[in-house]
C-alpha cells in the first residue's frame, strides 16, 4: 500500500470519531450553566453557539462551542488614576 492510500482511511476514521464527539443540548447547557430552554430560545433566534441538525436531533460541535465561548469574553480596559 501506498502512503496516499492509507491517509484515505484515516481522514474518513477521524470525521467518523469527530462526529461521535458531538454534544447534546444538555450537555452544552451543563457546561455553559444554563438552562436548556435558553438554547433553544437562542437557537430560534439564531443567537448562541453554532449547531448541527442530525436526522430532527439538535447537537453542538464541541470545536465550535469552543470557538463561540472564546468570542464572548468582554475586554474590560483598565483606568490608571
Amino acid at each position: 500500500m501506498t502512503a496516499e492510500k492509507k491517509k484515505g482511511p484515516v481522514k474518513a476514521m477521524s470525521a467518523i470519531q469527530e462526529s461521535q464527539d458531538l454534544l447534546t443540548p444538555e450537555q452544552v447547557a451543563k457546561r455553559l450553566q444554563v438552562e436548556v430552554q435558553l438554547l433553544n430560545k437562542w437557537r430560534s433566534a439564531r443567537k448562541g453557539p453554532k449547531f448541527v441538525k442530525v436526522g430532527h436531533k439538535v447537537r453542538y460541535d464541541p470545536v465550535e462551542l469552543q470557538k463561540w465561548i472564546d468570542a464572548q469574553q468582554v475586554q474590560t480596559s483598565l483606568k490608571l488614576v
